[in-house]
């Protein structure tokens, strides 16, 4: 498997053809119904994440209609997209492009969180866009000659240089986490002897106009309404009481998502790692082991580092044994694939966690209890996507948090008094903002002989919330 462009593009396209499938047949989790929930209303920005995704979803239904599949399609294939970006990576700092990809594509986090349509999948394309064009460009780069400024062969580098600022820059408009990899490039540009001869050109200059485009409309949003899409993101750099309980979790993460074996080996290729790719790794990296000295680091968070550091392990395995190279695929293999079969197997729950593979079991029991007349209330945002997608047709609003929904527009002032259903999850402070609300019945979400979630019914009338009734 010793890999070429040609290797590293069927590869690409195995991992793609797994991924559809899946796609096709796992149902929804709860994040993929909510932004789902976005689709139906283009927005500039979001409360919880900016609002490539929605797009993303928006174009999949479009074209492939309204179920798991057309959600999923787009982002799909902007992983698929990503994996490329990683063999040409490769291929630039003189490693397997075919490596790299088998090493991206069976880490953990591309495995399950790759095959979902979450920002993850827009975010890990742009970082890695980026990454790609900027080494390119600095490849092209001939400190010997001149001409107006720009590197020969000039035009060239200057393209490259440009489309690593504009996929930085909708990288940004995939997910803030993002932001991290412009702190990374300007890092290289300035404490490096390479990236301060970069300087001297137009490209980096160039890079910087082309990222700043496309977040325009994300800031004007933002200005319009006082910050909201600012305030939940930025809101986590903020510390609170400091403690090392989350570290440990944070360092056993970077070993088992790649996989032990191509952790490992990443570690070994970092001293034959291009300074710009240790550069765009770097300050997220840092910035995750600050956060978890006071909160969890998510996993998820971690999948725009795959890229790198499968390049990483392709760099590392080159020249050892080819057993190395062996062990850290099955390795991975093992890993990834048995824990998606153990999350996904049709016939137990994961516990009875709301993790996402049990967020996907035990609905269409659950919505036969449901009466189908009457619109529906909700108070949290991932069941609120979930019966929207579930239950076509029927009209369903969230009662709560109504800052994450003003791109769904106004509350339809016919259902202000007309009989509803309010279900909330069982557990939880009751909205006490109807002016009648019934006897509670009980639903209960489950898989097999578990219960996964157990849910309120209530028959409400008479919504007396200002912000949805005036």
């Amino acid at each position: 498997m010793g890999g070429g462009w040609r290797q590293a593009v069927g590869y690409c396209l195995g991992f793609l053809a797994l991924h559809l499938v899946l796609g096709a047949v796992i149902p929804l989790i709860g994040d993929e119904a909510y932004y789902r929930l976005w689709a139906s209303g283009l927005d500039w920005d979001y409360y919880d994440h900016p609002p490539i995704i929605a797009g993303m979803i928006r174009a999949g239904i479009a074209v492939f209609g309204d179920g798991p599949f057309g959600v999923r399609v787009v982002a799909l294939l902007a992983m698929a997209g990503a994996s490329l970006c990683v063999a040409d990576m490769a291929r630039t700092c003189g490693a397997s492009p075919g490596r790299a990809v088998v090493y991206f594509n069976l880490s953990v986090l591309v495995v399950s969180v790759g095959g979902f349509a979450t920002p993850d999948a827009p975010s890990t394309l742009f970082w890695l866009l980026a990454t790609m064009a900027a080494l390119r460009a600095v490849q092209g780069q001939s400190p010997g000659v001149w001409g107006l400024g720009l590197w020969a062969p000039g035009v060239r580098v200057l393209a490259w240089w440009g489309l690593a600022g504009l996929a930085a820059g909708l990288g940004i408009m995939s997910k803030f986490t993002n932001l991290f990899l412009g702190v990374g490039f300007v890092g290289w540009l300035v404490f490096s002897a390479q990236g301060r001869a970069s300087l001297r050109g137009v490209g980096p200059y160039l890079a910087l106009i082309a990222a700043v485009v496309p977040v325009v409309p994300l800031i004007l949003w933002n200005v319009a309404h006082d910050g909201l899409g600012f305030e939940r993101q930025f809101g986590r750099i903020a510390a609170g009481a400091y403690s090392v309980r989350h570290v440990a979790e944070y360092l056993a993460l970077l070993v088992l998502l790649p996989g032990p074996v191509l952790g490992g080996l990443a570690l070994r290729g970092v001293v034959r790692g291009h300074g710009l790719l240790l550069w765009s790794m770097g300050p997220v990296l840092a910035y995750f082991a600050y956060h978890a000295l006071h909160a969890q680091v998510q996993a998820n968070w971690l999948i725009v580092v795959s890229g790198g550091v499968a390049v990483l392990a392709a760099l590392a395995v080159q020249g050892m044994a080819p057993l190395w190279h062996r062990l850290a695929v099955g390795s991975a293999a093992v890993l990834a694939l048995a824990g998606m079969g153990l999350a996904f197997n049709p016939f137990a729950a994961m516990g009875t966690a709301d993790n996402p593979p049990n967020q996907t079991r035990g609905w269409p029991d659950m919505l036969a209890q449901i009466p189908d007349t009457g619109w529906i209330a909700t108070t949290d945002y991932a069941l609120t996507g979930q019966l929207y997608a579930r239950l076509p047709g029927r009209q369903v609003w969230a009662v709560t948090e109504l800052y994450r929904y003003g791109f769904r527009g106004s509350f339809p002032a016919e259902l202000c008094n007309a009989p509803g259903w309010l279900i909330e999850k069982a557990g939880t402070a009751p909205a006490q903002i109807f002016d009648q609300q019934g006897p509670v019945v009980v639903l209960n979400r489950v898989f097999g002989d578990t219960v996964l979630r157990s849910y309120h019914l209530r028959q409400v009338r008479g919504v007396r919330l200002a912000g949805l009734c005036p």
